[in-house]
This record gives C-alpha cells, structure tokens and sequence, in this order.
C-alpha cells in the first residue's frame, strides 16, 4: 500500500459517540444505530472497534487484525488485486498503546503530527480538537515522491485518554486528484463512529 505512517504513529468535525458506547449496521453490529449514510456511501462495519466508516460506493475494503493492531483499508483500488493502492482511507487503531508503552495516547497524537509536518510541505496547518475523553490532532500535507508522483494527505490522530487507545486516520490521494478526492474524502473523515470505551 502506498500508505505512509510516520515512525512516530488523524478530530474529526464530527464524531459520534454515545455514553453507553457506539452509536451500527445489521448483523456485524447489531448493537449500533447509525444514521443514513450520505448519498453515494456505504457504512463499512469495523466489528472489532465497534466502530464504522464511510466507504464510496465501488470502493474496497480491507483489514488486517493483530492482538491490540487492527487496520482497515478503504480504497479506490482493489487491494486484493493490486497489493497497494494510491487513492484511499487507512485507519490503525492501536488498542490501550498507552498503556503498554508508557507513553501517553495524547502524548503520541500530538508528536505523530509533528512528525509529519515537519517532513512535508503543509496544505493546511497542523490543528487540535477535543470531544470528551477524544483528543485529535490533524494536519494536511504533500509529500513529494519521485518514483509514484506527489501525493496529498490528510492525517488525523485520535487519542482516547480514558482507554489509551491511538486512532490514526489517513486519507490520501495523488496531487493531480486531491481537489475531487478532498471533496470525496470529507464525509469519511467528519463521520468516523469509535467506541469511547475502547
């Protein structure tokens, strides 16, 4: 995948969380209750966060779980196929990583942007939001890459302080499509459903 996370190990407009949990999709997760999805987006189940994404119709979608590592794909091109893909979604959640490494899930958000900022150019500069026990800070930058071609991306790292739980959340495309892909990638950004209790 052409998915580049910092060594270091992306908050949203819009994040729902319940008290009791999750706000869900048949089956995989009966226990949520989501809105209609926007027109043209399907609701990706995420069963083993309790949680869900957008995904734009004929788009794919994969993951890759391991122990407290669980990584989902949602791509214009068929991974599977392919083995990469160029214009997508990738979000890590990295399960109570505070609490295994001693360094703060806040703590790690905060220098991941860092990070990444400071090896790119910046579209949009680095920012933070909180929504409860959620922290989140963001940054857009391009990256150049002269075997690919420049790509854009967006980053957004979600640090749950009640659980230690690090969310890193990226969207990217190639220079020449992030104007439609920017417009495209907005509501899979804005409406991310996480558990608070994980």
């Amino acid at each position: 995948m052409r998915c580049r996370i910092p060594k270091v190990f992306l908050l949203v407009a819009v994040l729902y969380v319940s008290t009791a949990g999750m706000l869900a999709l048949p089956a995989e997760a009966a226990s949520m209750e989501l809105p209609p999805p926007p027109k043209g987006y399907q609701w990706q189940t995420c069963p083993e966060i309790s949680g869900a994404l957008l995904r734009p119709d004929g788009w794919y979608f994969k993951k890759e779980i391991d122990n407290d590592k669980r990584e989902y794909y949602i791509s214009k091109e068929n991974i599977a196929a392919n083995g990469e893909f160029t214009t997508g979604l990738t979000m890590v959640a990295l399960v109570g990583y505070g609490n295994s490494t001693g360094v703060s899930a806040a703590e790690f958000a905060k220098n991941y942007i860092r990070n990444a900022a400071s090896s790119s150019r910046i579209r949009k500069t680095p920012w933070t939001n909180r929504m409860g026990p959620f922290v989140a800070h963001g940054v857009i930058i391009t990256t150049p890459d002269i075997a690919k071609g420049d790509f854009v991306s967006h980053h957004l790292v979600i640090a749950n302080e009640k659980t230690s739980t690090v969310y890193i959340v990226i969207f990217e495309s190639p220079v020449e499509d992030w104007a439609a892909m920017k417009l495209l990638s907005e509501p899979m950004l804005k409406q991310l459903y996480i558990e608070s209790d994980i």
